[in-house]
């Protein structure tokens, strides 16, 4: 992006006169040409002065954009008249305090955003005047704070080892987004985003919390004086024998990252907004199907025997055909395709049940289970937990009691 031609600059230059937004342009193109040749250590004084001067002009584009909006924010309110409920008032006014607070980062992501299209516009060959495409919608904002929180959020209890499954699973997301076709903006983002986010919620799920000296925590606190705030140890509101929640389901949590997807990712172009969730959606699944595999292989490998897999297995499959379409009952809570992409699962579970290889699993169920939606993951995670709950916990109750029968008995003989 330094290195650009002067049709790129030229139509920047006017798009952003028309859109109010020169004063970003101005620094941007400054900065880019100062490190067109990498980093000019012998004009350091000069840069210096380059920063002074963009720190003054970004200070008052931010006074005179908050000036407007809030011109605007009380014409709104008196075009309401008085008769507006007070609770919609207040909102309103949260929602404008919030906007005036980052409407220089706001507009710098959007400038941003524009410049990258713009390059890749003149690319394409076009030299006209520059059409931005809509920006994402909300919608889409929330199902990418929706994803990333399904993403880091375990679905059981954390032990030390799957920490490193977490930064595993942060590599790969990264991964796969710096392939992608995405602005440099967005990937930048979301690696640093997903990044901070993975180590939130590792901790969160660990019961830990961040220490005060951490060499880390001033990046983290670049996304929001109320992120790390939000992931504070979870023993203060929450039993601690609790399996972890899903990150989504704490709604400090959520409006958190919610609010920074909102901040940080609502300049993007629709289109982007959809690769990022096609991308998100895959890695989700990917994530779920882990667990949800491990968990099972490891619930099996538990049943000693054949005869004991074989009656849980009928536990499960009991549970299963309650979900049939076809079992005869009016309310029907999936689609017969889906109940088909369960029973593959099932029969291939059943198939291996004497063997214990992991690997023949992953080849055979894993494979199986990474190839359904989430919300199917999830459904069969729900059915194996209840099999599970009915068959294996009151055989541990039985075979509890009978040790300590047994340790009382031995007790009496002493």
């Amino acid at each position: 992006m330094i290195s650009q031609s002067s049709v790129f600059w030229q139509r920047l230059e006017i798009f952003a006169a028309k859109e109010n937004l020169r004063p970003l342009m101005d620094a941007y193109r400054d900065l880019c040409h100062y490190f067109e040749n990498g980093a000019p250590l012998n004009k350091l004084f000069e840069y210096y002065q380059l920063i002074s001067r963009i720190t003054l002009e970004f200070k008052e584009f931010k006074e005179n954009e908050t000036r407007r909006m809030l011109s605007a924010h009380i014409k709104r309110l008196s075009q309401l008249g008085k008769h507006t409920e007070g609770q919609s008032r207040k909102l309103d006014g949260r929602i404008a305090k919030d906007k005036v607070e980052n409407v220089l980062r706001d507009k710098s992501n959007l400038f941003l955003n524009y410049a990258e299209e713009l390059c890749e516009d003149t690319q394409a060959g076009n030299i006209g005047a520059f059409q931005p495409n809509h920006r994402a919608t909300n919608y889409q904002l929330y199902q990418i704070a929706s994803l990333l929180c399904g993403i880091f959020s375990p679905l059981h209890e954390m032990k030390p080892h799957e920490v490193d499954y977490m930064s595993l699973i942060n590599a790969q997301f990264n991964l796969r987004i710096n392939k992608t076709n995405l602005p440099a903006i967005i990937k930048h983002k979301m690696n640093s985003f997903s990044t901070v986010l993975q180590h939130q919620a590792t901790l969160y799920a660990m019961e830990l919390s961040m220490e005060e000296n951490d060499p880390d925590k001033q990046m983290w606190d670049i996304w929001g004086k109320g992120f790390i705030e939000a992931f504070k140890i979870r023993k203060e509101k929450f039993n601690p024998d609790l399996k972890p929640l899903p990150l989504k389901d704490n709604m400090l949590i959520w409006h958190t990252v919610k609010s920074l997807i909102d901040r940080e990712f609502g300049g993007m172009d629709e289109a982007n907004a959809e690769i990022l969730l096609k991308h998100l959606d895959r890695v989700h699944r990917a994530v779920q199907s882990r667990y949800v595999f491990i968990e099972i292989y490891e619930t099996i490998k538990k049943i000693n025997n054949l005869d004991e897999r074989e009656k849980f297995m009928q536990s499960f499959g009991h549970q299963m055909e309650l979900l049939n379409p076809n079992n005869g009952k009016p309310h029907k809570l999936m689609k017969q395709w889906e109940f088909n992409d369960l029973e593959k699962v099932y029969d291939s579970m059943h198939r291996h049940l004497c063997d214990e290889s992991l690997g023949l699993w992953e080849k055979k169920v894993f494979i199986l289970i990474s190839n359904l939606s989430v919300d199917l993951q999830m459904m069969l995670n729900d059915i194996f937990q209840k099999a599970a709950e009915e068959f294996i916990i009151p055989k541990l109750l039985v075979t509890n009691m009978e040790t300590e029968a047994k340790d009382s008995v031995l007790d009496k003989v002493k």
